[in-house]
């Protein structure tokens, strides 16, 4: 595969990693009053609310990790994921595309215009390109030191552990004369682990759209429309 064939995938790969994310940041506020929210877990504390009201809890919180190893981590070449994204962009051909098409900056220059004017605005237009391709650097160093710190992180080897043993498959081990099920609890995962791992993606996920597709998204109006649904869907029912 030539290396504009690898940006074209590349971009391709990057932005549905950018919904797979949405997703789970959405799944993650809606189960977030479940785990922190004692007002809410006290509503749903008692008889067959109470089991229902785990089940979901349960049910919310390992597809949220399974979706965070993934994510992360999913080596299958058909499906999107930070690790395969990340190995491709290091490719120094592919790297100067990228830095290319994002460091362009085009300003339209009328074929009327004074030469003095002209000139004024090529220079502006050098002096943009120039800023920008110091910004995709910048940009491309802190991927790469968020992305190893993530990487390195014992909750991200936890999830991944979890979505090998546990909710992508059941495994079982023999321990002395009975077959059990993996003790997530070997773990110590911690409930805010989940949150402090989301936000860490969420900044790794902004700068590999900044470089591959030089696109942003706007986190803080997608934040506030979702706590708005969030404590509606939570908000105790009127009799």
């Amino acid at each position: 595969m030539s290396s504009h064939e690898q940006v074209k995938k590349l971009k391709g790969h990057t932005e549905h990693i950018l919904d797979l994310f949405i997703g789970l940041r959405e799944q993650y506020r809606f189960l977030e009053p479940m785990l922190f929210n004692k007002r809410v877990a006290k509503r749903f504390s008692g008889g067959a609310k109470n089991r229902g009201f785990n089940v979901i809890k349960y049910s919310l919180f390992f597809s949220c990790v399974q979706d965070v190893a993934n994510l992360a981590l999913d080596a299958d070449k058909r499906t999107p994921s930070l690790t395969k994204v990340l190995n491709v962009l290091a490719d120094l051909k592919v790297k100067e595309i990228l830095k290319k098409e994002y460091s362009v900056w085009n300003i339209p220059i009328p074929d009327d215009q004074p030469i003095v004017v002209r000139a004024a605005l090529e220079r502006m237009e050098k002096r943009e390109t120039e800023k920008r391709a110091k910004d995709f650097d910048r940009i491309f160093k802190r991927l790469y030191r968020r992305w190893d710190k993530l990487t390195t992180s014992n909750s991200l080897s936890a999830f991944s552990v979890v979505r090998d043993k546990y909710t992508a498959h059941k495994e079982i081990h023999l321990d002395g004369d009975k077959y059990k099920l993996f003790d997530i609890g070997t773990l110590e995962l911690k409930w805010k682990d989940l949150n402090s791992i989301i936000n860490s993606l969420r900044l790794i996920v902004l700068d590999v759209n900044l470089l591959v597709r030089n696109a942003s998204f706007n986190f803080e109006a997608f934040e506030d429309g979702l706590s708005s649904s969030v404590k509606s869907f939570w908000a105790r029912k009127s009799a």
